[in-house]
């Protein structure tokens, strides 16, 4: 089987693929291949789909490919080229902004193991 075959696959059934345009009743309509919103919302639906080896029959995509699902962050944020963890907040009632930056510097001054640092912005 060729690998441009499973990849011209997963890229028609899970994004699109242009295929022409087409006129009727004066108007151009373009064609546009993909799998429908409910075979594409769920990576088990790969067992649905299927591409020709190259004697031209269609075999399963379970056949020649697996998946599986790896959690990861979904946005890995930057400071001054660092990885950062973001935290937002306010002062609690009865207590100036400056007054909870302190706060924060004293906590962070005696919790924070070597090598890690923080910054104030926005």
């Amino acid at each position: 089987m060729n690998i441009a075959d499973v990849y011209n696959t997963l890229q028609t059934y899970l994004g699109s693929k242009y295929i022409n345009d087409f006129t009727i009743y004066g108007r151009n309509f373009r064609v546009v291949a993909q799998a429908d919103t409910a075979f594409r919302a769920d990576i088990k639906n790969l067992e649905q789909y299927y591409v020709r080896n190259q004697a031209g029959t269609l075999l399963p995509l379970s056949t020649v490919i697996t998946s599986s699902t790896i959690e990861s962050a979904p946005l890995i944020t930057h400071y001054n080229l660092f990885r950062t963890a973001e935290i937002n907040g306010n002062p609690k009632d009865g207590y100036s902004s400056g007054q909870a930056l302190q706060a924060l510097r004293e906590v962070a001054d005696k919790v924070l193991p070597a090598g890690y640092g923080y910054e104030f912005s926005g």
